[in-house]
């Protein structure tokens, strides 16, 4: 029975973790991200989350293409890429890519143990839920990312404990030996309905912004 309800706290850890952000909530505007001219002289490493801005795109078509905007001082490219090629499996249904995303131990434990039985059950899941909560049924498709702040295990360490577990779990010591960086970024995923062309922002209609795990395991960033 112990191991029983460990299992269960641990699956609802996983559904916290990935699908939280999905559930519903009241709206709030979003913040605007800071310049640099509103610190004078400081120095960029002085500067707050959201002072120097980088874009980087995704999708070989204009009606596929994925922008994400962030903070490269303190995300670096590939853990943005990460974020992309996440909503971009999303918008396109594409299991292949979901795996070269998230940690795949953790992806596959998380279909093993919940009611979705592979990966494509897993992604339609997600958009079935933010259909049925944000989109009254309408099809959707992301198409801008917003960053809007990092933070490692350093600055907060019990943020990452959820994820810790779930990880430790699935791995043992010998996988927690592999991870040499842990941040969680909080996310705004702007997307727009199909039918009528109308965008909204998720973290609007959703409450709060999404926060995404990005682990270093092993030398490869994964989403968990």
């Amino acid at each position: 029975m112990g191991n029983f309800l460990k299992r269960v706290c641990l699956l609802c850890m996983a559904g916290c973790l990935m699908l939280g952000a999905f559930s519903c909530g009241k709206k709030h505007e979003h913040e605007n991200i800071v310049t640099a001219d509103q610190y004078g002289d400081a120095t960029q490493e002085e500067l707050p989350y959201g002072a120097t801005i980088k874009q980087l795109k995704s999708g070989d078509s204009d009606d596929d293409k994925i922008t994400v905007e962030f903070d490269h001082r303190f995300v670096t490219d590939e853990e943005a890429q990460k974020i992309l090629s996440y909503m971009e499996a999303l918008n396109t249904g594409n299991e292949e890519l979901l795996k070269q995303t998230v940690y795949p131990d953790y992806l596959s434990y998380l279909c093993t143990n919940s009611d979705t039985a592979d990966v494509q059950t897993y992604i339609q899941q997600i958009t079935d839920r933010i259909k049925t909560n944000y989109t009254n049924g309408e099809d959707f498709k992301f198409d801008y990312i917003f960053i809007n702040s990092c933070i490692t295990s350093d600055e907060d360490s019990q943020s990452f404990g959820q994820a810790d577990t779930i990880l430790e779990e699935i791995g043992g010591d010998e996988l927690m030996a592999k991870i040499t960086s842990r941040k969680m970024v909080q996310v705004d995923s702007m997307y727009t309905l199909t039918g009528s062309g109308e965008s909204f922002s998720l973290a609007n209609q959703a409450g709060q912004e999404q926060p995404f795990y990005l682990y270093t395991i092993d030398g490869e960033v994964y989403i968990v």
